[in-house]
């Protein structure tokens, strides 16, 4: 049987049934979980960077060719496909900046263990 297959309620008597034997263990539980958690944070923290990264380069390769020329000279579709660029370099800012919020939160509770 593996720990999935098992109710919580059976998890938490597991648990205190063997406290004796992980007693050492469960003083770390509480920091344990909160790196765990700083680090899925910055992965998925760095996933939206590579994201905004990979709009970015999009970005600068569709307008490049139009610099130091007029707006009006820019055509209609390009334009559009760049404001749709744009939106996914700000949505994927935005999360990233979520991402790294909630995992500084997590190891400032880290560190105060």
């Amino acid at each position: 049987m593996n720990l999935e297959d098992a109710t919580k309620e059976e998890l938490i008597w597991w648990i205190k049934e063997h406290a004796v034997e992980l007693k050492y263990e469960l003083k770390h539980f509480e920091s344990d979980i909160m790196f765990r958690r700083y680090r899925q944070f910055n992965d998925k923290a760095h996933i939206a960077g590579e994201r905004y990264s990979k709009a970015l380069a999009e970005y600068s390769a569709l307008l490049s060719p139009y610099m130091g020329l007029p707006i009006s000279s820019i055509p209609r579709d390009v334009c559009k496909k760049g404001a749709n660029l744009e939106q996914i370099m700000l949505q994927a800012s935005k999360e990233q900046r979520r991402y790294w919020k909630a995992a500084d939160k997590c190891l400032r509770k880290y560190d105060q263990m």
